[in-house]
């Protein structure tokens, strides 16, 4: 199996450290251009203050003027062989939409709190939101100790505090790292100041996170993106979710119950006897069969098969208010399907899943809803969690992404 980048998106409520957290692992770990740090450098001397570690991630001129992060943006690392794409995600309420964006690539996450301001609603809200998108690893990091002395007592109680929170939302924390970012203490290297604590450094508790791919690698999932006619054949474009394929491999399309023969593998500009997850490959099989964008092929034997009504936990994301019976699209990898809702369980709010009402008929911005969805053609959809892929929902409304969830019950 060729070696895999592990995707870790930082998130976190704004200005709780998340963008100086990575600017500090990029620094201090060796992997920045010594042209890069000199921008950084004239950047802070021209406008006279002191470095902002910030500034490595935040290329955008607006988010440097108004110190914060608008979009989402990736550095990447390398550490002893192994690689790391690090997603810096948006923590303002407004950009929402961006976080999530970044945190669906993830396969594990830092949530960065503020030791001095503890947890807040972004911190609540990107929480749920990392559980919903089926990341479970979390390096919990608490930031600006300097701000409280360094106070063991303030490092211990938020840690009791937030392990408490998310373990509501079945994310494992695999290390709570007390740091000071700004001044670069627990990042790479420990801190005299933290003596009490005696677990390892950010840099160093990377190595305890793993691609959620290894968790997925017993099921291929392929959906079918484009379809190319090459010297009067048909090529079906596809990326590997998870599993692998090769040459001569047999592969189950679901929306037709059969097995298919895959006779030719292809990938651009790369030759190999196998392929998978993460690659773009092109599919020659079997005359006999047509596919089309938003097919789905799998491993066979795999149990999933067309549906045309599921139950799903949804997190609305649009001022736009959806009322029930109301039509939507709901994508899902490469399938989309029109559809409605049938009926609304519950409404929660988003930062605390406390409960705001009941059979509801509405749904607002920024609530979570356990909703009952019906579709008008088929979809291939699964709860099970080795099929994350195609547990994971976009909702249109208008052409706009208005929503994302994740299929419960199918």
């Amino acid at each position: 199996m060729k070696d895999k980048k592990l995707k870790i998106v930082i998130t976190g409520h704004v200005d709780h450290g998340k963008s100086t957290v990575i600017g500090r692992l990029l620094l201090d770990s060796g992997s920045l251009s010594e042209d890069r740090i000199k921008e950084i450098e004239k950047i802070a001397k021209d406008s006279k203050e002191i470095v902002n570690y910030a500034f490595l991630l935040d290329h955008l001129k607006e988010e440097r003027e108004k110190g914060i992060t608008i979009d989402t943006t990736q550095a990447y690392l390398k550490k002893d062989g192994k690689e790391y794409v690090l997603i810096d995600a948006p923590g303002h309420v407004e950009f929402i939409t961006n976080m999530i964006t970044g945190s669906a690539q993830a396969d594990a996450a830092i949530l960065v709190l503020d030791a001095s301001e503890g947890i807040c609603e972004q911190t609540k809200r990107h929480s749920f939101i990392l559980s919903m998108l089926g990341i479970t690893q979390l390096i919990l990091v608490i930031n600006k100790m300097d701000t409280v002395d360094y106070s063991e007592a303030v490092y211990r109680q938020l840690k009791k505090e937030i392990l408490g929170h998310l373990a509501s939302f079945h994310l494992e924390v695999v290390h709570t790292i007390p740091v000071s970012a700004i001044k670069g203490e627990n990042i790479v290297t420990k801190s005299p100041e933290l003596s009490f604590y005696q677990g390892p450094t950010v840099w160093e508790a990377l190595e305890d996170l793993h691609c959620k791919n290894v968790e997925e690698a017993n099921v291929t999932i392929v959906p079918i993106q484009d379809v190319y006619e090459v010297d009067s054949k048909k090529l079906y474009i596809g990326r590997i979710e998870t599993g692998k394929a090769s040459t001569g491999c047999q592969l189950f399309l679901p929306a037709k119950g059969k097995e298919i023969n895959i006779k030719q593998i292809m990938k651009f500009q790369e030759s190999r006897d196998e392929y998978e997850a993460g690659d773009s490959v092109g599919l020659l099989i079997d005359e006999s069969l047509h596919l089309e964008r938003g097919d789905i092929l799998c491993t066979p034997g795999t149990e999933i098969s067309p549906v045309l009504n599921l139950r799903a936990t949804i997190l609305w994301l649009s001022h736009y208010k959806l009322s029930i019976g109301e039509k939507f699209t709901l994508h899902c990898l490469t399938q989309e399907a029109d559809c409605y809702i049938n009926k609304i369980y519950r409404k929660m709010d988003s930062s605390d899943l406390s409960i705001i009402e009941d059979d509801s008929t509405q749904i607002n911005d920024l609530e979570v809803c356990d909703v009952d969805i019906v579709l008008e053609s088929p979809l291939i959809v699964s709860n099970r969690k080795d099929l994350s892929m195609i547990s994971k929902i976009v909702l249109v409304k208008n052409n706009n992404i208005c929503g994302n969830g994740i299929v419960i019950n199918c």
